[in-house]
């Protein structure tokens, strides 16, 4: 009998951001932290959603009003999967759904990456 490792894939991280540079950073940022993560750039949620590989949606960082990533298909498997939503906002205070949170910009590393970390 032999013994076969069945390897689930890798954990897929979603960066949606029209600023190629912005996206870019959080890119990196992510790929420091989180080594073995799948990245996905794109510039729109339907982008976002028509390249998406198998696996499981950990965190989707997503610079689109909040109303909009909620009504999305690629809210709805970041949900299925277990996965956060954060949104990118230059505004503070922002009503989001549960679960959910928020990274304002400026941010730095560190902020990047305390949300890759979990809860």
């Amino acid at each position: 009998m032999q013994a076969c490792d069945i390897m689930d894939p890798p954990a897929i991280i979603v960066v949606i951001l029209q600023e190629t540079l912005v996206a870019r950073d959080i890119e990196m940022i992510v790929r420091n932290a989180r080594p073995g993560v799948r990245i996905l750039v794109a510039r729109t949620l339907r982008e976002a959603w028509d390249t998406l590989p198998q696996g499981r949606v950990e965190v989707a960082f997503v610079q689109v009003d909040a109303e909009t990533i909620a009504a999305s298909t690629l809210a709805r498997r970041v949900a299925a999967d277990g996965g956060l939503v954060v949104v990118l906002s230059e505004e503070k205070s922002r009503k989001l759904p549960l679960g959910w949170k928020a990274l304002p910009f400026p941010f730095a590393t560190a902020d990047v990456a305390s949300l890759l970390a979990g809860p």
